[in-house]
């Protein structure tokens, strides 16, 4: 525990400088906005508000690149392959990355969360009251009444999912870089690796539709009940989504156990 804890304390520092000036562009971005609310300057409060959207409709993207960044710098110099020759294991590492990604990510929704609240006191504290952020609260959280279970399933499903999507990232950086070392051709290689596998994958999920006459392998390894958009449509069917988190922690466990197999048996070498 002691170990990985430092593992991610070590990921959370490499990257300090790029955290820190993405937050702090965003707290800067929200500041100007309320100071544009408070002062009806429209101008700012246009341009802050088109700054928020971007990084909100953009945030995934960034979580992805982030991941890959924090993995794929262990590749891209000499030193960086350091971790992979200590004692240390190589799971442990990439459950850090794992990890690492996790915690921004908790905390980019906290942040993300408090501004929304901020943003939608600011807009609608004129109005009608039933218009107002504490009814749409409520109605939110009325809605989630006797849900609440379905919820933390669907969660914790879209979750695993995410990290299924990582994980196989690395798996195609880690394959690449067993075969091609410090080759430049290793980023395009590596794209066309996570292509590969995902192809693979909806065979492997065409045939297991096929076979079982279900369609929770239909497009992917990863079953569609538990999304997003069943969050937001508030439609659960429980037996799926418990479906979908056996499938996406088995596939999670396989491809971590090989991804942490080449590195173990390649990065060392």
């Amino acid at each position: 525990m002691n170990n990985m804890i430092k593992l991610v304390k070590y990921d959370i520092i490499k990257t300090k400088t790029v955290l820190l000036a993405v937050f702090m562009g965003l707290f800067v971005t929200e500041a100007a906005f309320i100071i544009g609310m408070i002062t009806k300057l429209n101008l700012m409060i246009g341009v802050s508000s088109v700054i928020l959207v971007l990084a909100l409709t953009t945030s995934l993207i960034a979580l992805v690149i982030y991941a890959i960044h924090i993995y794929n710098t262990d590749f891209s110099k000499k030193q960086g392959y350091m971790p992979f020759l200590t004692p240390t294991s190589p799971y442990a590492i990439i459950a850090s990355k794992l990890i690492t990604t996790l915690l921004v990510a908790f905390v980019a929704t906290i942040i993300a969360i408090c501004f929304f609240s901020i943003d939608m006191y600011l807009v609608t504290k004129d109005v009608k009251p039933e218009l107002s952020l504490g009814y749409a609260i409520k109605v939110v959280l009325d809605s989630f009444d006797g849900k609440w279970g379905s919820v933390i399933l669907c969660l914790i499903n879209i979750v695993l999912e995410f990290l299924n999507n990582i994980i196989v990232i690395y798996l195609a950086i880690t394959l690449t870089n067993s075969l091609l070392g410090e080759s430049k051709l290793r980023g395009i290689t590596a794209f066309g690796m996570w292509v590969a596998i995902n192809v693979i994958m909806m065979l492997i999920a065409k045939v297991l539709s096929l076979a079982t006459k279900s369609s929770i392998f239909s497009g992917s390894l990863n079953t569609s009940a538990g999304s997003v958009e069943d969050l937001v449509n508030l439609s659960f069917n429980n037996k799926l989504i418990i479906l979908g988190i056996i499938s996406n922690l088995v596939i999670s466990v396989i491809i971590y156990s090989v991804t942490g197999w080449i590195a173990d048996k390649k990065m060392s070498m």
